[in-house]
């Protein structure tokens, strides 16, 4: 089963976009990674995220992002009803394994299982 976990968004001001998603929305700051400016915020009552970071040109302006209990199974399951990955599953230092696939449309979706850390809704790391 799938998850829709967050969205992520390409932004052209960084620190800006940190501000109005944690100050003006009141969106909690889940993960924050200033190496890659990258920052993941929920609501304060739970449910699916936002995610930011700087706009880079190798990667996509916009992404989905489902989270799933048996990543394997998961992709096994897409496979069989058409889905292609873009290659195999990669595993995270930050205890996580990621597929990624495209839609018809050509925007990146990712699927994700955790492998060794449970948290926020098993959504993010603080």
């Amino acid at each position: 089963m799938l998850r829709l976990a967050f969205v992520e968004l390409a932004v052209d001001d960084w620190h800006g976009a940190l501000q109005f998603y944690r100050d003006t929305l009141g969106l909690k700051l889940s993960h924050l990674d200033p190496a890659r400016r990258w920052a993941l915020f929920h609501p304060p009552q739970g449910g699916s995220g936002v995610a930011v970071f700087a706009r880079d040109p190798t990667r996509p302006e916009i992404a989905l992002t489902f989270q799933c209990q048996d990543l394997d199974a998961a992709a096994r399951e897409l496979a069989a009803r058409g889905a292609e990955p873009l290659g195999p599953p990669t595993t995270s230092e930050e205890g996580y394994r990621l597929l990624r696939l495209r839609d018809p449309a050509g925007r990146r979706l990712n699927l994700f299982e955790y492998t060794r850390w449970s948290g926020h809704e098993g959504s993010a790391r603080l």
